[in-house]
């Protein structure tokens, strides 16, 4: 159902954007003067180039990025980005661990149900169009970002530290992914023969496998900063990650080939001469 949902949400504003964006592009050029020539677009296009780093938050994970972007007119700019993150699985939760062994160090909380995790690699090409325009040192410049391009996943086992009972009273403890063999014991909270925690991120590291896919991004930008030389703005918006085959992130419950997440990011950087 919340995948349903995202869906339709996405569609929705996937058509209504641009067509907004449209019309209030209009209204900016029609009370713009009579068209500019050559010479005055060289005079008054000082800046030609953005550099930009954000970090962001995703409804099923985190984003880091860079973006360098061309200022090719007053209200038009092509840009290239680049963003690393991470998407989580349906309805992950952490769990506290059950047990502890003060011969061992304390367990990690984990992800009950949880087989492997998720980082993607993303590049994409987009257009960004100005819908706003703000004075030099004060105001907001609202923009309409849209954008895709290819999706590099990184699948990594998920590890736990397992824990079952030996004769006289020994218990044995092992760091293991999900597996036919051990489902009952991966999936076991609460017994001698269960889940002691989380192994930590670099265990399976080793393991990780790429899955392709396509990714693609529409949303607004704010831009606040007080010097057009800077960057100061957030991003909000929708975007999607499609995968080639379904992505195994959990064992009983659904597991999906598409990710749709709703995303806020907010960039720092410079425009240069």
């Amino acid at each position: 159902m919340y995948f349903n949902l995202l869906k339709t949400i996405f569609y929705i504003l996937f058509i209504l954007l641009p067509l907004i964006s449209i019309a209030q592009k209009k209204e900016i050029e029609a009370k713009k003067p009579a068209k500019i020539n050559a010479q005055d677009k060289n005079v008054k296009l000082l800046m030609h180039d953005e550099y930009s780093y954000g970090l962001g938050l995703n409804t099923n994970g985190w984003t880091l990025a860079y973006n360098k972007t061309k200022i090719v007119h007053f209200t038009k700019k092509k840009f290239w980005e680049i963003e690393f993150s991470k998407i989580k699985g349906d309805k992950e939760t952490k769990t506290d661990p059950v047990d502890y062994d003060v011969n061992r160090p304390m367990p990690k909380k984990y992800v009950y149900g949880k087989r492997n995790s998720l980082f993607v690699l993303e590049y994409r090409k987009g257009i960004n169009y100005k819908l706003t325009q703000k004075s030099i040192k004060n105001g907001v410049e609202i923009s309409w970002n849209t954008s895709a391009g290819l999706t590099l996943g990184l699948l990594k086992p998920y590890y736990l530290v397992l824990k079952r009972g030996l004769p006289d009273n020994l218990i044995e403890y092992s760091d293991e992914k999900y597996s036919a063999s051990n489902d009952s014991i991966f999936l076991n909270k609460a017994t001698l023969a269960g889940i002691y925690g989380y192994s930590g991120f670099w265990k399976g590291i080793g393991r990780t496998v790429p899955m392709p896919g396509f990714n693609a991004r529409i949303g607004l930008n704010f831009d606040w900063a007080a010097y057009d030389e800077n960057i100061s703005s957030l991003e909000v918006g929708l975007k999607i990650n499609m995968f080639l085959t379904t992505v195994p992130l959990m064992i009983n419950k659904h597991n999906y080939q598409i990710f749709p997440s709703f995303f806020a990011i907010y960039k720092i950087g410079e425009r240069k001469y």
